[in-house]
């Protein structure tokens, strides 16, 4: 595949599209967000207010996509965690507790969804204090809700221009199945080392060493990178040939992929070296994919060619209010 007709392809690409509507009910909502106390509002990883000890509380929300839900409640059930856990840890905090909502299922969905938060709660040792349900509906639906606390923070508007763009993924997991582009690196992992991975993210806010990151989302990993860019006012210039893809993925679907550990990170160029050590020395495949810059365009280069992701000056991924 060449670089124009890939980059035509993630423009389409569901994942993106679907991240449209944030700023279309950002707008809706516009005036009811901030009375004094929120410190980010919407557009990042998690939204994050002071706290009385002088530390951050954060919060964060995330809806599991229907077909996961209807085909694979059990994987349904441990995403609804694992998401929005990642959205703490990717504001460099540490999640304390969550909730869920269910409408639409039956006992046997209950028990299925049930199970999977079940284990990820487990596995990632974060409480599922409370939730709603609601049996009605015309088809299942499972969110979650998660509350965080941070001594220091990695926000989107943080980043500068001129910095180092780096991109951590466990690559030690598997596919999770063939209808929905998603990788598993959790299943294998006891919940100490897991843990232990994910307080990477901590570690690097707390020193300084990185400014700003960003969980991999279900836009995959340039979709999550633009949306980052789009609410720093930046753009950046990606190198496609940087980004390790394992075997059982061609470039675009490994592009598109939901990793259950996948962050991209941003430092200065001084704090590189240090930081890709500290992911390769827990054996996670972790590079410099590219540098930001002032352009607010977001750039690919693959084997010799260039072309435009995206133009933020024209049209954005998030379309935020500003």
């Amino acid at each position: 595949m060449n670089l124009s007709r890939l980059t035509q392809e993630l423009r389409g690409f569901a994942g993106i599209q679907r991240k449209g509507a944030v700023g279309k009910c950002l707008r809706a909502m516009e005036g009811a967000w901030d009375f004094g106390d929120v410190i980010v509002g919407p557009g990042d990883d998690a939204a994050v207010l002071r706290a009385e000890d002088g530390g951050y509380l954060l919060l964060a929300a995330d809806g599991i996509l229907p077909a996961l839900v209807e085909q694979d409640p059990v994987r349904a059930g441990r995403a609804a965690v694992l998401v929005n856990v990642n959205d703490i840890y990717a504001m460099g905090g540490r999640p304390l507790a969550l909730v869920n909502v269910l409408a639409g299922v039956d006992e046997r969905q209950i028990e299925a969804l049930s199970q999977g938060m079940r284990e990820e709660c487990r596995r990632l040792q974060v409480p599922m204090v409370g939730g709603h349900i609601s049996p009605e509906g015309r088809a299942p639906f499972l969110a979650a809700s998660v509350l965080g606390k941070a001594k220091a923070l990695l926000t989107d508007r943080s980043a500068g221009p001129g910095q180092e763009i780096l991109l951590a993924m466990d690559l030690r997991g598997e596919r999770w199945g063939e209808y929905l582009l998603n990788w598993d690196s959790h299943v294998k992992k006891d919940s100490n080392t897991l843990c232990d991975d994910l307080a990477i993210l901590c570690a690097l806010a707390e020193e300084g060493a990185c400014v700003a990151a960003k969980d991999v989302s279900n836009a995959g990993i340039l979709g999550s990178l633009a949306m980052l860019l789009e609410n720093a006012g930046l753009g950046a210039q990606v190198d496609l040939s940087r980004i390790e893809v394992p075997d059982s993925f061609d470039l675009l679907d490994w592009l598109k992929v939901y990793p259950s550990y996948g962050f991209l990170l941003i430092c200065d160029q001084e704090a590189k070296a240090a930081t890709l050590r500290r992911f390769e020395e827990r054996g996670i495949w972790a590079n410099g994919i590219g540098r930001t810059d002032s352009s607010r365009e977001l750039r690919l280069s693959w084997k010799g060619d260039e072309d435009v992701l995206f133009d933020f000056s024209k049209t954005g991924i998030l379309n935020l209010p500003r």
